[in-house]
């Protein structure tokens, strides 16, 4: 799991906003990319797997097909501006059937997860929360907040959008995981994820997960599969 927020300059290096862009001019390698719908997430995980030669996890429906591909530009719904190489994308700004996925776990029926690909893709719900308890087994103390229990240790107070890493990382050294924007999940809106989880008690923190919907200072955390280790 990245220990930021993905930031403004990762975020548009190859994708745009298709709603209103984040207000920060300057400083956008310090700032989270925000105002980012669920589409927008995946169109970016699997942009920056293939620019850093990694399989990428998500394959959609291609226009007019029954097909599902990997490559952007084949995708249902999808919207580029630019191009050639200096080409960048963003996902549908308003919920299409192409697209859509049920809460039949652990599997979705339109967007396909290739569950062995090294790429870059959104966390679950339960792997979000792991990592915001501090990891290790959960056998430790666990805290309030993600790395304290004081909110001003681990988050600016009243500030919704604020520079990545300036207050305390939890145990995993991860910051930023009770302040700032909300972090999307790829998990559906509602689904019964909480047997699943390490912990009855859900975690003081300002994520959550509404696909489909756009929203204000909605950003991502980006993760990736730990490699197999040789037999």
């Amino acid at each position: 799991m990245c220990n930021h927020e993905v930031t403004q300059a990762e975020y548009e290096k190859y994708c745009f906003y298709g709603g209103q862009a984040p207000d920060e001019e300057d400083n956008k390698d310090k700032y989270p990319a925000y105002n980012i719908n669920w589409y927008d997430a995946i169109v970016y995980c699997n942009l920056r797997s293939i620019a850093e030669n990694l399989t990428p996890v998500y394959s959609v429906f291609k226009a007019g097909s029954t097909e599902k591909s990997t490559i952007l530009a084949e995708w249902d719904g999808i919207r580029s501006q630019g191009e050639g190489e200096d080409t960048k994308y963003c996902g549908p700004n308003s919920r299409i059937s192409s697209w859509e996925y049920v809460s039949d776990y652990p599997g979705y029926d339109n967007v396909d997860v290739n569950t062995e690909a090294n790429g870059y893709r959104l966390p679950s719900a339960t792997e979000w929360e792991y990592a915001a308890r501090g990891g290790n087994g959960l056998a430790g103390e666990q805290t309030k907040y993600s790395g304290s229990n004081t909110y001003t240790e681990v988050a600016i107070s009243g500030s919704d959008v604020y520079k990545i890493k300036q207050k305390k990382a939890n145990t995993l050294g991860i910051y930023d995981m009770s302040g700032s924007v909300s972090e999307w999940f790829f998990d559906v809106y509602g689904e019964d994820w909480r047997g699943m989880s390490p912990r009855a008690e859900y975690i003081d923190n300002s994520s959550g997960s509404t696909p489909y919907e756009r929203q204000n200072n909605q950003g991502i955390r980006i993760v990736r599969n730990v490699p197999s280790a040789n037999p």
